[in-house]
């Protein structure tokens, strides 16, 4: 037990404001490693976890909005209820079905099978291990489908006698989609998106040449298997809109706007060259063998953004947990994860700025464990460590959201209260100590106990001399056997007249000179 003359001036060194200054608001964790709140800063599909001693980077389940999840079942489904139609219409021969799809005149049987399967597999939920299955089975089933369609001797399967045929982009299209459906399904959400956009271009170039009647340069492709083909499309993209490529082209941070700014001149660019070409600069060729170049141009623009974006976003997050590693080393306690003094210091004068403070209130306990020392020479340093971590996480259980743990040095913990008045804070106090005094600790130390000193700050005091008089109530509360706490005198007060709040009765205490009290 320190002397009683002896004080800690834990709220001195280097303020950390420039630091603190990108600190988000959190609430406060329960585990060993939350120190301080729990402060989540965002990282895109990452969130860094504060309360974590080692200052982990835990995954973040990123979330897609409602009405993305939405839309892509409206497309999907768009896709199947139509890919049925036309099944019935020339499957079963069905005259009032083939009066309903005459436009599906032009798409071949085997690629509407492809559509319902791809469809049905966007329409199958993930939620379990099964659903998951099936999944995978209708999305291979119409990979297998279209990988055949490139077999010479399953040609004849694609083609019908009236010359109504699937055409090969129509397989590579629907083949492309059908990878990325098998890697959405398995997690792979940014690899699923890329095939999706790759599949994009293809339809782009397909209806442009569909348009200006260019369909030699890819084979033709029917006007709804192309519909089909971008609701496809659609419900790829915007069913994990939260996740991956799309996540990338469309976030807040600064890769995100980068991003969105190259789509903008990728897209339109090519575009404008080819109306200045044609209309200011006297280009005599074939529009359309230009409007079909231009479309390919877009395509291969398209797939290049997606994967600058990806890059740059992946080396953007590596950049900020850098950072965010660096930020939790000066401002955390290596042992526990708790604040260390300079952090505490500059958020004792973060507090202490605001004008409605002193109606508001701001407590703190000091809190010492006992007889520390001698349980340092029995357990070990190591084991020593792992009590103070225990120590640090159940007094932080008892802590609010706004509340602030930290443990400045050895064996000593300073929790600020604000909006705490001293009867709350007495109360917390009593609590730790009881808690602390009914822990398991595994050791032959047996019954561990900490006491406390509590004071609330006054405008005419400054920060060590708040400090100081928690500090001497923990030492008049140690003299006076431990495990109890200690209420502090009033600023400037004539005589010190301290009062015990509360002892808290423990049956066994083992070895009393370990305990800290008096024998």
């Amino acid at each position: 037990m320190p002397p009683a003359d002896r004080v800690y001036p834990i709220l001195e060194a280097v303020a950390l404001e420039t630091i603190l200054k990108g600190r988000a608001d959190g609430d406060r964790a329960g585990g060993i490693g939350g120190g301080m709140e729990r402060t989540h800063v965002r990282l895109g599909d990452e969130m860094k976890d504060a309360s974590a001693p080692d200052v982990r980077v835990q995954r973040r389940r990123a979330v897609t909005p409602w009405w993305c999840r939405m839309l892509a079942c409206i497309c999907a489904g768009l896709v199947l209820g139509m890919a049925l139609v036309v099944l019935g219409a020339q499957v079963l021969a069905q005259d009032w079905m083939a009066r309903q799809a005459s436009g599906f005149k032009g798409t071949h049987p085997a690629t509407a099978i492809m559509l319902v399967l791809l469809a049905g597999s966007f329409l199958v939920p993930r939620t379990t291990r099964y659903l998951r299955i099936i999944a995978y089975g209708l999305a291979a089933g119409a990979l297998v489908l279209a990988v055949a369609r490139f077999v010479p001797a399953m040609s004849g399967l694609y083609i019908r006698a009236d010359g109504v045929a699937t055409g090969l982009n129509t397989a590579a299209t629907l083949g492309i989609l059908a990878l990325g459906r098998i890697a959405m399904v398995a997690g792979r959400y940014a690899i699923g998106q890329f095939m999706a956009l790759v599949a994009t271009s293809i339809l782009m170039a397909a209806f442009v040449g569909n348009i200006f009647d260019q369909a030699g340069l890819y084979g033709k492709m029917s006007d709804m298997t192309l519909f089909l083909g971008w609701l496809l499309v659609g419900a790829a993209l915007l069913g994990h809109a939260g996740r991956g490529v799309v996540a990338d082209l469309s976030g807040v941070c600064e890769t995100g706007f980068r991003a969105r700014l190259d789509l903008a001149v990728g897209l339109l660019g090519p575009v404008l060259i080819a109306i200045g070409m044609i209309y200011f600069a006297g280009f005599s060729g074939a529009h359309e063998a230009l409007a079909v170049l231009v479309a390919q141009i877009i395509g291969l623009n398209l797939l290049t953004i997606a994967l600058n974006a990806r890059f740059a976003r992946r080396l953007d997050l590596r950049r900020r947990h850098s950072e965010e590693e660096r930020y939790w080393a000066v401002i955390s306690d290596e042992v526990t994860g708790l604040y260390n003094r300079s952090a505490l210091k500059a958020r004792f004068e973060e507090m202490t700025k605001d004008p409605h403070l002193s109606s508001r209130g701001l407590s703190v306990i000091v809190l010492d464990v006992d007889g520390f020392g001698a349980v340092n020479q029995m357990a070990g340093f190591e084991g020593g460590d792992e009590i103070l971590r225990r120590i640090g996480a159940e007094l932080l259980g008892h802590l609010g959201g706004d509340d602030i743990l930290a443990r400045p040095h050895s064996d000593e913990f300073v929790a600020l209260l604000p909006d705490c008045r001293t009867r709350k804070a007495t109360t917390i106090a009593r609590d730790m100590c009881h808690a602390v005094a009914q822990m398991d600790i595994g050791t032959a130390q047996g019954v561990l106990t900490v006491s406390a000193g509590i004071a609330r700050w006054h405008m005419s005091e400054t920060g060590p001399q708040f400090y100081n008089r928690a500090r001497a109530a923990v030492e008049i509360a140690q003299l006076r056997g431990g495990n109890q706490a200690c209420m502090a005198p009033h600023p400037g007060g004539v005589t010190p007249v301290w009062t015990a709040v509360q002892e808290v009765p423990v049956t066994s205490y083992g070895d009393p000179s370990l305990s800290g009290r008096a024998v």
